[in-house]
């Protein structure tokens, strides 16, 4: 299947909360192919409204959207097409939190690459008011100024946003690695910041309705 922009925005979700997964079912005794989602529980719309329809249009397929016990939003779609689509452009199968990457065919194409990032971003990114602290415990006192950040526990996938970002002369931070091992990305000027909101932007609710809260 030819990549479009749309397969790639996607590829960019399955990176942030996707997994891949190949088991037997002793129940039926066969191979099943799985791709599971799973995000926060207010992001049910972005899945409804817009990932859902993806795999709708180009793999013939519903999934089963549904809120899990614990508040969490869950999109599960058995297909091996879906499976081998995008195991054929390197997501791995099983964890792959350590080893995921922005495959190469969409990193080295502008138009694939800017809706990759989007998908990251809405998956795995945050917008936030920026505050500091005193000293610890101490309440937080927010300015009006807005900071962007990545975590992932992959640092190649961290390598390939930031790469991204300059290809697009936005700046952000040094990669920097937290107390948990995970990777953390930053974006904090302002007018870098506004950069990113025009050519890559977000698509879930999620962030959207947070915007729209923060300070202009």
């Amino acid at each position: 299947m030819e990549l479009t922009s749309e397969l790639a925005e996607l590829t960019g979700v399955v990176i942030g909360d996707g997994c891949l997964s190949k088991y037997f079912a002793n129940y039926d005794k066969r191979w099943r192919y799985e791709i599971a989602f799973t995000g926060n529980n207010d992001e049910y719309a972005y899945y409804r409204d817009f990932v859902q329809p993806i795999f709708k249009s180009y793999f013939g397929v519903k999934g089963r959207l549904f809120i899990h016990k614990d508040n969490s939003t869950r999109f599960h779609v058995l297909s091996r097409k879906v499976f081998d689509f995008f195991a054929n452009l390197g997501i791995p199968v099983g964890e792959k939190s350590h080893s995921v990457f922005i495959p190469r065919k969409i990193m080295a194409d502008s138009e694939l690459r800017v809706p990759c990032l989007r998908g990251v971003w809405d998956t795995d990114g945050s917008i936030y008011q920026r505050y500091s602290r005193q000293y610890k415990n101490h309440p937080k006192h927010y300015s009006n100024l807005k900071s962007m950040l990545l975590k992932m526990s992959s640092k190649a996938i961290i390598e390939d946003v930031k790469e991204g970002l300059t290809e697009l002369s936005i700046r952000s931070s040094n990669i920097t690695q937290d107390s948990e091992g995970a990777f953390r990305l930053y974006i904090s000027d302002q007018a870098e910041i506004a950069k990113f909101l025009e050519k890559v932007g977000f698509r879930n609710f999620h962030h959207l309705r947070r915007l729209s809260m923060l300070p202009a």
